[in-house]
């Protein structure tokens, strides 16, 4: 996916239509849903959508470039149980609204 999605092509537009968008018609009204109970930050729904798959892929994403530029080993349980920890903390705590 990271790699149909570095260009427009018509192979990335049939992915959208026929894969993204109807996940993303199912999971945008829960994202609105949870900002209405002020569970999750008030952004733009589809904005906070690529925030989070952001957020959750970067350790596998990035793994090469982090393990390169550290000592860190993005497969160590450790790091991946505190990655997760810091998202958790990120997305679930209670935020003012963003305008």
């Amino acid at each position: 996916m990271l790699q149909e999605s570095l260009s427009y092509s018509p192979r990335l537009q049939w992915i959208a239509d026929t894969i993204l968008k109807p996940l993303i018609d199912w999971l945008l009204p829960q994202i609105r849903a949870a900002q209405d109970e002020q569970a999750l930050p008030r952004v733009e729904p589809i904005v906070f959508h690529y925030m989070l798959i952001s957020l959750t892929s970067t350790l596998s994403g990035f793994g090469p470039e982090i393990s390169a530029t550290s000592n860190l080993s993005p497969s160590d349980p450790a790091l991946a149980d505190a990655w997760w920890r810091t998202v958790e903390q990120l997305v679930f705590e209670k935020f003012p609204a963003i305008s």
